[in-house]
């Protein structure tokens, strides 16, 4: 979607440019039932999309079906299924969701803001201004970010139309103001080998499959050595039943111009519940959830965290939606924290609390000897070839 931003390196000429995705808020009774997730449908999701039209404000946002929503009797038969295996932690969570209990929305809030930050990236060619936005979540006290690898891919071009093109900072307060640098620390090489030749779509379509990526903060904006970082703490077990209450949180802008970007830009929080649960490959896994329908759900906030209500740990990322005419009609999904973990160990041999514990610079150092040199080459030509 960013097809603009190399308009803007090959010429010149200057668009302001954001992408992401943002939360959904609404309320939905719990159910009583763990289903079979569904696969995740590559024509069901789609990378962020044109600023969509407002519902009236008088008028409230209904949850609505799409094409990725299970209908009453596929959820029926999907509980009676006899893969569906309710382990005791399940039931366990089930029991509290049952009785309403959750941790105060307040605590969890504040606590989650506390570890996100606006990934913002500029490029400066003889004084012309371009920029691309998105939200991190920062998931180690040495400062490692969790953000979207179609956010990420953007950094294998920093020396693209000129040494350090382009830069990154990551951005935080109420309206944002940069804060640390930021360099790239890890990318799968499964995702870039596979969306590279969309990078100028407008419109490009995906599961979400491979769609994470870590980025390193390196140092302050100010000079000041960098302080301990909060961060969250993170689910890596699979505690997925839908009806589960979250919050999620990030940097919308979808329904701002390029220079409120700049200027203006605030963190968005918001309460929902676990809609429905979706694999990619085995269906023994839960490698992502859905929320549905909002007004929130707009650009400008991929990368953002979904933490549970019941735990105050980081359940997902925010990775994609559905393409719906309205907000209230999309289904946002998230990747789960036990797929990034269990991708992440799988493409690199290495331990992933390992990776949180290792210095940021040294994470970027091993990245830039060992894998950047062949993802750039792959990134630069996509872009050439079209």
């Amino acid at each position: 979607m960013f097809a603009s931003f190399f308009v803007f390196l090959k010429t010149k000429v200057v668009v302001p440019l954001v992408t992401g995705l943002i939360a959904l808020f609404g309320i939905a009774p719990p159910p009583s039932h763990v289903y079979v997730p569904e696969k995740v449908s590559p024509a069901a999701v789609a990378l962020p999309v044109a600023t969509p039209t407002l519902p009236s404000p008088a008028s409230p946002v209904k949850k609505a079906a799409t094409v990725a929503t299970a209908t009453p009797e596929q959820k029926t038969a999907a509980a009676a299924s006899p893969e569906v295996k309710i382990s005791a932690l399940k039931r366990s969570i089930l029991a509290q969701i049952d009785r309403g209990e959750r941790l105060p929305t307040e605590e969890v809030n504040a606590r989650v803001r506390s570890t996100l930050m606006n990934v913002f990236c500029t490029t400066r060619v003889g004084g012309d201004f371009s920029s691309i936005s998105g939200t991190g979540i920062v998931i180690s006290g040495t400062g490692l970010v969790l953000t979207n690898a179609h956010l990420a891919q953007y950094l294998l071009l920093k020396d693209y139309g000129g040494k350090d093109s382009l830069t990154c900072v990551g951005r935080t307060g109420n309206p944002v103001v940069p804060v640390y640098t930021l360099e790239l620390a890890y990318i799968p090489r499964s995702w870039v080998e596979e969306n590279a030749s969309k990078i100028r779509d407008e419109r490009a379509v995906g599961t979400g499959e491979h769609d994470f990526a870590f980025l390193a903060v390196t140092g302050m904006v100010s000079g000041a050595p960098l302080p301990p970082l909060p961060y969250a703490a993170l689910e890596t077990e699979d505690v997925f039943v839908t009806g589960t209450p979250v919050l999620l949180a990030a940097y919308p802008a979808g329904f701002l111009g390029g220079i409120l970007v700049s200027n203006n830009l605030w963190l968005t929080s918001s309460a929902d519940d676990i809609d429905l649960l979706y694999y990619f490959n085995d269906k023994t896994n839960i490698d992502a959830f859905s929320v549905t329908g909002n007004i929130l759900s707009q650009k400008g906030a991929s990368g953002g965290a979904v933490v549970s209500l019941l735990s105050g740990k980081l359940l997902g990322m925010i990775t994609t939606a559905t393409d719906a005419a309205t907000t209230g009609e999309r289904d946002l999904t998230a990747l789960t924290l036990t797929y990034i973990k269990s991708e992440f160990e799988k493409d690199t041999g290495k331990a992933f609390e390992r990776f949180l514990d290792a210095p940021p610079a040294a994470l970027v150092k091993e990245f830039d000897e060992h894998a950047r040199r062949a993802l750039e080459t792959i990134m630069i030509k996509a872009l050439e070839r079209r």
